[in-house]
């Protein structure tokens, strides 16, 4: 799947533990996280599969200008 990011790959970064609820038991369960680097400059740590599936596709700068432009056409 090909997903257009502003987010450049540097280095792994430690998974996070998360606790999931199955029938009653509780298990642990990791997720993969990396570090990256915006287009704009910023370093962001984000989780690989989130990022993967362009869930994740910038440190947040893509979405405040996406909110100006908005707000300029109104």
């Amino acid at each position: 799947m090909k997903t257009t990011s502003r987010l450049t790959f540097v280095c792994n970064a430690p998974p996070v533990k998360y606790i999931t609820n199955v029938r009653g038991k509780k298990y642990p369960a990791y997720r993969k996280r990396a570090k990256y680097k915006c287009d704009c400059g910023n370093i962001v740590i984000a989780r690989v599969d989130h990022v993967r599936t362009g869930n994740t596709k910038s440190c947040g700068c893509y979405y405040k200008e996406k909110n100006k432009l908005l707000i300029k056409k109104q």
